[in-house]
């Protein structure tokens, strides 16, 4: 019996690296099983929507967000580090990223399904996400790609009824909608006249339904007052700092575009909102949680618009604080970077104390390791979303933020940083894919999506 229990163990080793031998186009190497490729069509498709690891019990009846959630898959627990020699300088980082891009676009074009589509099960985000990344990297706006991605993509927008303006097929109105308007503002702009311009005022009207504020029986004091969430309020979800840092990406845009201007009311009452989730308890006065001092975020203040109701909710689970009776939340990198970004885009500058605080956070959390905060079991979970939202939230910064000095005294070129890393993450077919499969992140498409995005954003001010 002993004999045959050691045979099946040298077994079933020989069969795993047997497995992880086949599977050698995968660069990040887990130290657990991977689970079926199967999982991932089984989670949302937005990032962050299930409620595993949160402070809360609330269900707020969103896609995913309730108890019968598959539980997170086994821990990935190391990533490949960069065997290139580093880009360094200017010139260097722009042709490493380039080579990078050409990679990554071929990947896309050739993943692009004969309807135009990416990922199109919850709706069009992916698909707009992807053809605005392919267009950032080159791709002509007049390319076949590109002309059945927008038409795809504008397919889903509905044209009459309580949604009329909302880009969806199923689900996640606010989320399909925002991500939406960003793609066809940038490939309008490089078009001649406006082809999406009646598509793209009409998103905006329903994108600025979408936001919480009066109308919804809700004042400044209420912690979701300002935020936007995954869909329809009421019937989907409430307001988080992710979908609220999509959307006021996208109202970033709209603002260069000329479809709205800085002082738009829905700028300051985003920025109620980032108050509202930032553990800084000089400005947050919610009360759903306790706040905690450190300027960075969490993902939403309230599970609920009821006071009564609400609590606060963070990926990156609780901590104690002295003298509180209510646990506090603690901050994770993917929302403060989102956070640092939408504060910046909604008006304010850097020498904002809250903007201050929050840079202070990402100064003394600065790694591309994993994402910063998060138990070490989910370091790796989010991870792509991450350095997107790194990039995005950098590069809006401008040269204030070009070099990163963390308490060491160590200096960082985040964008040197940033693109060395993703060498070393692509796979041999110019894809990225998380092995820490959560929020669908082992979905190729999404996240080649999304590392093109940072990519470009990285580069963009280096290019000029």
């Amino acid at each position: 019996m002993l004999a045959r229990t050691r045979w099946n163990r040298w077994t079933l080793a020989l069969l795993v690296i047997a497995g992880l031998s086949l599977a050698g186009c995968k660069k990040q190497v887990s130290q657990e099983p991977i689970p079926p490729a199967s999982t991932a069509k089984t989670e949302p498709l937005a990032h962050q929507t299930d409620q595993q690891s949160e402070t809360t019990t609330a269900k707020t009846g969103g896609p995913g967000e309730t108890a019968t959630n598959p539980e997170p898959p086994p821990p990935v627990t190391t990533l490949p580090q960069p065997t290139a020699k580093p880009a360094v300088t200017a010139e260097e980082i722009v042709a490493r990223a380039d080579e990078m891009l050409a990679k990554a676009r071929a990947y896309l074009l050739k993943s692009q399904a004969p309807d135009g589509s990416w990922v199109s099960k919850y709706g069009p985000a992916v698909t707009a996400l992807a053809v605005k990344a392919l267009v950032e990297a080159g791709q002509p706006v007049d390319s076949e790609p590109v002309t059945k991605a927008v038409k795809f993509v504008l397919s889903t927008q509905k044209t009459e009824g309580e949604m009329k303006g909302a880009f969806v097929t199923q689900e996640l109105a606010n989320y399909n909608t925002s991500i939406s308007l960003s793609a066809l503002v940038y490939i309008q702009s490089k078009m001649t006249g406006k082809p999406y311009d009646a598509q793209i005022k009409e998103g905006l009207t329903y994108l600025r339904g979408c936001q919480w504020d009066s109308k919804d029986g809700v004042d400044k004091s209420n912690a979701v007052y300002g935020g936007f969430g995954y869909g329809e309020k009421g019937k989907e979800t409430r307001p988080d700092m992710s979908n609220t840092a999509m959307s006021v990406n996208t109202l970033n845009d709209l603002k260069s575009a000329g479809y709205i201007t800085a002082d738009d009311p829905m700028f300051s009452k985003v920025v109620v909102f980032l108050e509202h989730s930032q553990n800084r308890s000089e400005s947050n006065k919610v009360g759903t949680y306790a706040v905690g001092n450190d300027g960075g975020f969490i993902y939403a203040p309230a599970s609920d618009a009821d006071p009564s109701k609400a609590v606060g909710q963070s990926k990156a689970g609780s901590v104690d604080l002295p003298g509180e009776s209510k646990s506090g939340l603690r901050s994770y990198g993917s929302m403060t970077y989102a956070g640092f970004m939408s504060f910046l885009y909604s008006g304010l500058t850097m020498d904002d104390p809250r903007v201050k605080d929050a840079f202070k956070w990402i100064a003394e959390n600065y790694t591309l390791q994993q994402n910063p905060g998060l138990p070490e079991k989910q370091k790796l979970q989010g991870l792509y979303y991450y350095y997107m939202t790194f990039a995005r939230a950098l590069a809006a910064a401008g040269k204030s933020a070009d070099v990163i000095t963390t308490p060491d005294g160590q200096k960082h070129n985040w964008r040197a940083d940033l693109v060395n890393q993703l060498n070393a993450l692509q796979n041999d077919d110019g894809s990225w894919t998380n092995m820490a499969d959560r929020w669908n992140e082992g979905s190729p498409d999404m996240v080649t999506a999304f590392c093109t995005t940072a990519l470009t954003a990285a580069t963009r001010d280096l290019r000029h």
